[in-house]
């Protein structure tokens, strides 16, 4: 395994958000907006002061390890063309500094990631899958995508195709982050649901308000009452991506799947 493909651009968000270019050497082919792929970097690669001190062995030091990452895209380019993903010449993802992992288990990739330059070489992932895409959604049906932090990632390539197919039911993009400066895509958001009517775009902030969270935008009918969007099972398609808790994901008790939504 080798290096096969090189940081084009790098833009910070914050000092722990960066979205990432990445062009392969060799294209890579068509994928479906939601889905994913990996990155990856040698164990030797410099790693950010202030990590979790790790140990890795002469043979881990100079293996690349890879993880998973969705992929993300601009929403729209120069111009204000609806970007598409499989015309761009790399890919992007949109990426969170993790500094300390669980006890003895430092965390690996990001620590290298952002010391990374553009124009320095990465290893990127020749297979890209993933089941969360936009196959079964209808033209008219309401479409609510629901993220914390870079979980918005999908979303942003899903929303630029929808609207490339000229999707006519409404669409929620509804962001959850700690604080303003960490939403990486709001500027393109923000113009985007100003251009099309049927877009609506909604930040959650929670350090400006203690324990509320995505689960009750639904309870207090936010999206009824606001943007008059109707949600049934029938007519309505929801993506989660991000923290479980944050964005309403199932639990599961004593064998069945309990929804906080």
């Amino acid at each position: 395994m080798k290096y096969n493909a090189e940081v084009v651009g790098i833009r910070e968000v914050s000092k722990k958000l960066r979205i990432f270019k990445v062009k392969p050497d060799s294209p890579l082919g068509d994928y479906k907006a939601g889905q994913y792929t990996t990155l990856g970097l040698a164990g030797n690669e410099v790693r950010v002061p202030g990590a979790q001190k790790e140990e890795l062995s002469k043979p881990m030091a100079k293996r690349i390890q890879e993880r998973a990452y969705s992929i993300s895209s601009p929403i729209f380019e120069e111009g204000y063309e609806l970007a598409n993903h499989n015309e761009l010449d790399y890919l992007e993802f949109y990426i969170s500094l993790v500094l300390t992992g669980k006890e003895d288990h430092s965390p690996y990739l990001t620590p290298r990631l952002f010391m990374l330059k553009e124009g320095d070489r990465i290893r990127i992932g020749e297979n890209i899958s993933g089941d969360c895409i936009l196959e079964d959604v209808k033209k008219d049906d309401n479409v609510i995508f629901i993220s914390t932090g870079t979980g918005l990632a999908p979303h942003t390539t899903m929303l630029a195709e929808l609207l490339r197919n000229s999707h006519e039911g409404k669409i929620a993009v509804i962001e959850s982050n700690g604080y303003a400066d960490d939403f990486g895509y709001s500027d393109q958001m923000g113009e985007i649901s100003e251009a099309y009517e049927n877009v609506h775009y909604e930040q959650m902030i929670t350090s400006e308000r203690e324990n509320y969270f995505m689960q009750d935008l639904f309870k207090d009918n936010v999206l009824e009452d606001k943007y008059n969007f109707d949600i049934n099972e029938s007519n309505a398609k929801i993506y989660l991506c991000g923290s479980p808790f944050m964005v309403g994901a199932p639990d599961l008790r004593n064998g069945k799947e309990i929804f906080h939504i």
